[in-house]
């Protein structure tokens, strides 16, 4: 909803006017108007106000101090500045008799007040403008006649209407210019001009409002001790900044690396543990394959407690072969370790007594012909 409202302005010096505007605004308006005429006025305070919403009439705003803040930020340099209000807040045909060029927050009265510099161009500076009024858009609940103003309300600042009291009625009574400063007056002279000292020279250019840029030629000042000084700080604080800049991004780098390689890590973890389920499916085929293997079930049982425990998959192109060379190294193994059985102490200590040496002979024979089976059935590949 667009809002119009009147402010009541306080007293500021001149000293405080210049010291808000940039100098660089200040030196562009200087190359075209060597004399301006600047004007501070208050826009918007803390607390109650009671403006005019177009559309909707007067109303009441009790405005918090974030939304001055806002308000001071929306206010940008360069906003147009009008003679009086126009009917609604559309700049179409409208006439700029100004701009402004600074603003600030100020405290007055225990209050936040937000503060506009006003340059006014110099066909209108023959107006009496001593009344401020900011055309904005403000968000406004319901039906908006009383309402709770906060930074969030504040949408955009389009202009700023200046405008005579004595006829314009201000919205509250009292309503006044904050200061008028003409810039870059004559300079002034000493009586009966004695030479002045150091302090009479200081006094007079703080008088007059000069800037060092108005006394010294460019070269001057960046020769200056104070001058060089400062740039070498900012340049060591620049280089300090980028150095801790550097750091963190080497900083950031590492920590990529770090969840990089985690990630690999993880991967890698994962694709064993599948390499490691398939092996198992295929160590089952090559026991199908080898059906020989399974008639010795405690060649069978040695063989897969091997596999359990020493079988370690290398790659899934090469599993099968890698799985029948280490069944093979197994059975072999196994033949060294179980192909004679070792003599049994029989009674009395004494070595393969005679009731079973016939009997271990007998199992020796057959464990020899095992063997011989073994070699020619499927446990080992053929040439």
């Amino acid at each position: 909803m667009n809002t119009k409202f009147r402010v009541q302005l306080h007293a500021m010096s001149e000293a405080e006017i210049l010291d808000l505007v940039p100098p660089r605004v200040l030196s562009s308006i200087k190359a075209e108007n060597h004399n301006p005429i600047l004007k501070a006025f208050v826009v918007g305070g803390e607390g109650r106000w009671d403006p005019q919403l177009v559309g909707i009439g007067p109303v009441v705003q009790n405005w918090f101090k974030s939304a001055i803040q806002a308000l001071a930020n929306k206010l940008k340099i360069g906003t147009p500045v009008y003679n009086q209000h126009a009917p609604t807040n559309d700049d179409s045909g409208r006439t700029a008799i100004g701009e402004i060029i600074a603003t600030a927050v100020r405290k007055i009265k225990e209050a936040a007040a937000a503060v506009a510099v006003t340059y006014i161009y110099p066909e209108f500076e023959g107006l009496k403008l001593d009344v401020a009024s900011i055309e904005a858009d403000v968000m406004v609940e319901g039906d908006g006649r009383r309402q709770d103003v906060e930074d969030d309300d504040i949408l955009d600042v389009t202009g700023v209407a200046l405008g005579n009291s004595a006829v314009n009625t201000p919205a509250f009574p009292g309503a006044t210019l904050l200061a008028t400063l003409q810039a870059f007056a004559e300079s002034k002279r000493t009586p009966g001009g004695d030479e002045m000292t150091l302090d009479d020279l200081k006094k007079a250019i703080s008088d007059g409002k000069y800037r060092p840029s108005d006394l010294f030629d460019g070269r001057a000042l960046v020769e200056d001790p104070f001058i060089v000084g400062h740039v070498k700080e900012e340049k060591s604080n620049e280089f300090y900044a980028r150095k801790r800049s550097e750091s963190e991004l080497a900083d950031k780098i590492k920590k990529l690396e770090d969840e990089n390689k985690a990630f690999k890590d993880q991967i890698q973890t994962l694709s064993g543990s599948a390499l490691s389920i398939k092996a198992k499916d295929v160590f089952k085929t090559v026991l199908t394959e080898r059906p020989k293997l399974n008639e010795d079930k405690r060649l069978s049982r040695f063989i897969e407690t091997r596999f359990s425990k020493d079988f370690k998959p290398a790659a899934e192109g090469s599993l099968k072969a890698d799985i029948d060379k280490f069944v093979d190294a197994q059975v072999t193994e196994y033949q060294d370790l179980f192909g004679e059985t070792k003599p049994q102490r029989g009674a009395g200590g004494q070595e393969g007594g005679q009731e079973r040496h016939g009997e271990r002979e007998s199992e020796s024979r057959e464990n020899d012909a095992n063997l011989e089976d073994l070699k020619k059935s499927s446990l080992f590949p053929k040439d």
